[in-house]
């Protein structure tokens, strides 16, 4: 977990620092961050999905992620949404991994 929180918190990945995985990124959120900083959402989307029901932004989240090619089980979603521990980790290692395959 350690290794995640400061792959996150480096300064350009999230707006707020990242403190607990489960329940910052239980509303789906901080997934949309991750994935403007990273160029892989358009920055509209924070304003577009800004107070929308977690399920619409998880949607968004697994579009970009399909789009990336990202390997995950969407059961994860649920799990996230419920701040079980260890699902939001599974989430971010896999939306990690595919953006190093993108880099090499």
């Amino acid at each position: 977990m350690t290794y995640l929180l400061k792959w996150l918190n480096d300064g350009r990945r999230q707006r707020f620092p990242v403190k607990h995985l489960e329940k910052d990124f239980a509303s789906g959120e901080r997934f949309i961050d991750l994935m403007v900083a990273e160029g892989v959402i358009d920055k509209e989307a924070r304003m577009r999905l800004s107070g929308a029901l977690p399920l619409e932004v998880f949607g968004e989240v697994c579009k970009a992620m399909d789009e990336l090619g990202c390997e995950y089980d969407k059961k994860l979603v649920g799990r996230i949404l419920n701040e079980q521990r260890g699902a939001a980790s599974a989430l971010l290692m896999s939306i990690k991994k595919a953006l190093v395959r993108l880099t090499f």
